[in-house]
């Protein structure tokens, strides 16, 4: 009878650790969204700028298999901050991996933007194998390195009930198989003054799928097409803008590795944008659904 017993507690045992396995949600998923949106807390604007992340592909680096992450930006087609947006396909940002068997997801990062985080060579990205009490030292998206785990719950989160924790650094709150609620390679901060940022929207799909409502629909686009020239090009210090409409619009100047370099907007019939600070060479002006390439000279 006690054998019985060992044998039954073992069983339920090895079930326990099963589930608790099958139970991690991973990060790293094809068709994964993140918009995330940045605020001037300067300014009235609750939304000062949108930009996002798309899983796309895999990948083989080191032995080991990551899903590709492009970056995105998305401007608002009335030239405001509100939708509907029209978005902006970037370049490949970097790559994420998940180990499940650790509960960690593992990133490499070929954009060093806005981050202490390293370039080119991989990085625990997030933990989520955390304890209360547990030392976050090691997680390279986090401030204050010599923190702590101070809660961890269960909560419904995009469709699925997630695991949450909460750190004693400030605004600081992970989200299995997600990332952070500051976004996905942010650096979680909450500042009284400058920038801030937060995650406006996480999905797995499609874009019809998961930002329906929020994209410009194929009727937007043909009213606004071929109303903008562009001139001179090559250009030495100052690009000429005509439109007809009179809304404003939104423009963003993108280098050849797709990271902005000036953006704005565009409030008259007869614009001017002054790139006489950018370096010699080929660039991307991007206004609203329209894409010319510049050579600045």
């Amino acid at each position: 009878m006690k054998k019985l017993k060992f044998l039954l507690l073992l069983g339920l045992s090895l079930l326990f650790d099963k589930a608790k396995g099958q139970a991690y949600i991973p990060l790293a998923i094809d068709s994964a969204q993140w918009v995330i949106a940045q605020d001037d807390v300067e300014t009235p604007y609750y939304i000062d700028n949108l930009f996002g992340y798309r899983i796309n592909g895999d990948t083989v680096i080191n032995g080991y298999r990551y899903k590709k992450v492009y970056s995105r930006s998305f401007t608002s087609l009335n030239g405001d901050y509100f939708p509907p947006y029209i978005v902006h396909e970037g370049s490949l940002f970097g790559v994420v991996r998940d180990s499940v068997a650790q509960e960690k997801v593992y990133a490499i990062r070929f954009d060093n933007w806005a981050t202490s985080c390293p370039t080119n060579e991989e990085y625990l990205m997030y933990d989520f194998s955390l304890n209360i009490g547990d030392s976050i030292e090691g997680l390279c998206q986090i401030m204050g390195q010599n923190d702590s785990v101070t809660q961890v719950y269960q909560q419904y989160f995009a469709g699925e009930i997630r695991r949450h924790w909460q750190m004693s650094v400030p605004c600081v709150q992970n989200i299995e198989g997600v990332g952070s609620t500051q976004g996905l390679f942010e650096t979680p901060f909450c500042g009284l003054s400058g920038w801030d940022s937060f995650l406006y929207l996480y999905c797995q799909g499609s874009d019809e799928q998961c930002l329906s409502g929020f994209l410009a629909n194929v009727d937007d686009i043909s009213e606004q097409q071929n109303v903008i020239s562009v001139y001179p090009n090559p250009v030495k210090n100052i690009i000429n803008i005509k439109k007809k409409s009179s809304d404003i619009l939104s423009y963003i100047i993108y280098n050849i590795f797709g990271k902005v370099v000036l953006k704005g907007n565009i409030k008259s019939s007869d614009y001017q944008i002054d790139i006489s600070e950018l370096s010699q060479g080929l660039y991307f002006l991007s206004i609203n659904l329209q894409t010319f390439k510049i050579i600045k000279l």
